[in-house]
């Protein structure tokens, strides 16, 4: 669900983003840390494109971060996802797969972006000023592990330049970052959970033909 209307990118626009790549890539790689890269990449993303928004002619945005796979606190249901390490106001702090936006790219494991929040069936209003937004998926191995979660208090904030940059930042991060077991046991748990849920399907067909 791309969005992204009449939108165009100046060559500004352009050089800023790959900016934010190469800035991102020099503080993460070579750094381990999880928390401390996705803190940092949080930031930047923040700062840099809002300190720049004003000249290079684009919106601002008002929230960026992660949200991470983990143990739901029911430990009978599905791994769901957990709040990391962001920048801008309060959040929610789990969501489900398949809930709003951020539970739907957990749920196709393919980005989104968003032109306008309330035309998404099932938004999430953690924070209640946002108007467009984009989420970029992390895998580590081809495995799914969270998301890149960008909003923006404007409509059709986001264009597919910013995409294809956000989209380098979540590869560098699931390549160059440390991951720890509580969120790769959750890949197999979801693996293991939709091929239980598949299973008990071809039962369920097979037990009333």
């Amino acid at each position: 669900m791309e969005n992204f209307g009449t939108l165009r990118i100046t060559e500004e626009q352009r050089t800023f983003n790959k900016g934010l790549v190469r800035s991102v890539s020099a503080l993460v790689i070579g750094e381990p840390d999880l928390i401390a890269n996705l803190s940092n990449t949080a930031a930047i993303i923040y700062q840099d494109w809002n300190d720049e928004a004003t000249r290079i002619g684009r919106n601002r945005v008002n929230w960026v971060g992660f949200y991470l796979l983990g143990p739901a606190l029911n430990r009978s249901r599905p791994p769901e996802l957990v709040l990391g390490p962001f920048q801008g106001r309060h959040a929610c702090i789990r969501i489900r797969k398949g809930k709003g936006v951020v539970g739907t790219v957990a749920q196709v494991e393919s980005p989104l972006v968003i032109g306008d929040v309330h035309t998404f069936p099932g938004h999430i209003a953690c924070d209640a000023s946002s108007e467009s937004e984009v989420v970029v998926p992390i895998f580590v191995k081809k495995k799914f592990v969270g998301v890149l979660d960008i909003d923006s208090p404007v409509k059709n904030t986001f264009s597919g330049d910013d995409l294809e940059a956000f989209s380098q930042i979540c590869t560098i991060l699931g390549e160059a970052c440390t991951w720890p077991d509580s969120i790769l046991k959750c890949c197999s748990q979801t693996v293991t959970s939709d091929q239980s849920s598949a299973s008990s399907a071809s039962a369920s067909s097979a037990s009333s033909s």
